[in-house]
């Protein structure tokens, strides 16, 4: 222990005889005491950071924890910010649940919302990263299975351009991701037309993205992409597939394929009568 540390203890108006009063003596140094304490743990649960943890699970039971000391200090936290705290730690990892949540706040939540409900929030949010991290050992599991396959079995073309557009990166799982037995054209077909566009607070009702809805989702309209643009790793991306894109480029880069020659070869038989042999 720093000797400086030492000298405080010793001077301090704490009695220290005893092993307890010499504990609470330390701790009143090292870690501050009444307003110093408090500020410190209330500055751990609202400044908490999602990406000091490496599972969403571990994250959501330490700010569980951290707010449930807050209160038994008496400290002041609203509910309602705790909660959107949790949220917008969490919402990159899984914005659809957050996006669902959100709804079902009303105008009225930072008022009514219990310390009960907080809690049932952060079950959920564990509950919900546990059944993507199922899904995601489902999914890398499939996948080395599929690998795993003779190299002289050919898919069908359906399959073939199923596994193209599953996409732009199979290394990663992907959400949004076309049903199984489901074709990516249909299933982007539905979505183009799906009602409404936009969610609640205004993001598209596909990549829950602010700026647009699905009509111009570039997820699902690969024709406005910009030339640069590259699509989120977590998220699926409806990619056409490559014969189509071959056809629509042939029948415009030869308007003429369709057409009569206009220059058909000569007869022949005129030929011979214009030149006879001399």
């Amino acid at each position: 222990m720093d000797e400086s540390i030492i000298k405080q203890i010793i001077n301090s108006s704490t009695r220290n005889e005893y092993v307890d009063g010499f504990w609470k003596a330390i701790k009143a140094v090292v870690f501050g005491s009444g307003h110093r304490i408090n500020m410190q743990v209330w500055k751990e649960a609202v400044y908490i950071n999602r990406e000091h943890f490496s599972a969403v699970q571990q994250f959501v039971n330490s700010f569980r924890d951290k707010i449930h000391v807050v209160c038994n200090l008496e400290l002041p936290m609203n509910v309602y910010i705790a909660t959107n705290i949790l949220f917008d730690n969490i919402e990159k990892d899984m914005p659809n649940w957050v996006q669902v949540q959100l709804q079902k706040l009303t105008p009225d939540s930072h008022k009514t919302m219990t310390m009960t409900e907080f809690f049932q929030h952060c079950q959920s949010a564990i509950d919900e990263a546990r059944s993507l991290d199922f899904q995601m050992a489902a999914f890398n599991s499939q996948k080395k299975h599929s690998s795993t396959k003779s190299p002289n079995s050919k898919p069908s073309n359906h399959q073939s351009n199923t596994k193209r557009n599953d996409s732009y990166d199979t290394k990663v799982f992907k959400r949004n991701c076309p049903p199984k037995g489901m074709h990516p054209n249909e299933y982007v077909k539905n979505w183009r037309a799906y009602k409404p566009e936009r969610s609640p607070n205004g993001t598209c009702s596909f990549c829950t993205c602010f700026g647009h809805g699905t009509k111009t989702c570039y997820y699902l309209w690969p024709e406005q992409r910009p030339e640069k643009w590259k699509p989120h790793a977590s998220l699926w991306c409806y990619k056409p597939p490559e014969d189509t894109k071959n056809q629509s480029s042939n029948s415009h880069s030869s308007p003429q394929s369709n057409l009569t020659n206009p220059n058909p070869p000569p007869n022949m038989s005129n030929l011979a009568q214009q030149f006879p042999e001399g």
